[in-house]
């Protein structure tokens, strides 16, 4: 087995046990075990406990900023309606297929040190930053309505990260489809043009 391979092994294992242990709980050993690899393996690749959990808050908030695109108005095969909702469908989906990272985004890492918290703080601003100038440069074209759109942003990630939570507390009975057409629902009908609905050839209200 490569060293990648068995890396990525220790990382999914990880995940599993400290979203089912909690991070204070979760112990080394524990991972190793389930890994069925020695300990001596574990720190080949990462330095300590902190060090694996690190990574993988790292690679969950990179997916999801990956996840979010801006909108083209220039693409005629996707109305920007349809772009967005594409974005919801992404970010709701990666915690949707892996509910595990919801628990460790949203109940281990906050509050974990100051360290974590400052990464978070960073994460969830610059999560705001692409959403205002989204807005924004929404309302310049025609596609948004004129209003708050710093408060618009924070009330938009504040909804998808309700349902994300939600998603962390009871993955079992979460409905991904109904959160994203209620998302989506709530910025068509609320700030949306019909120019934004529709996209360019129609006329804005």
């Amino acid at each position: 087995m490569s060293r990648e391979v068995r890396r990525a092994q220790i990382l999914v294992v990880a995940k599993e046990v400290f979203a089912e242990k909690g991070y204070h709980h979760a112990k080394i050993d524990d991972i190793v075990a389930r890994a069925k690899v020695a300990r001596g393996t574990f720190y080949l690749y990462f330095g300590d406990k902190r060090a694996v959990f690190g990574e993988l808050v790292e690679g969950c908030l990179e997916a999801v900023q990956d996840a979010v695109h801006m909108i083209d108005v220039s693409r005629t095969e996707r109305t920007p309606l349809e772009q967005l909702t594409d974005n919801v469908e992404r970010v709701v989906g990666i915690f949707a297929e892996d509910p595990a990272l919801a628990r460790i985004l949203f109940n281990e890492a906050v509050g974990l040190d100051p360290a974590f918290d400052a990464k978070l703080v960073v994460f969830y601003d610059g999560l705001l930053r692409t959403l205002v100038r989204a807005l924004e440069e929404g309302v310049s074209m025609g596609m948004v309505r004129a209003g708050d759109a710093q408060t618009r942003a924070v009330c938009v990630l504040g909804i998808v990260k309700e349902f994300l939570v939600r998603l962390a507390l009871r993955p079992e009975g979460f409905d991904t489809s109904a959160s994203v057409r209620t998302v989506v629902e709530l910025i068509s009908s609320g700030w949306l043009t019909e120019l934004g609905r529709s996209g360019p050839g129609t006329t804005a209200q």
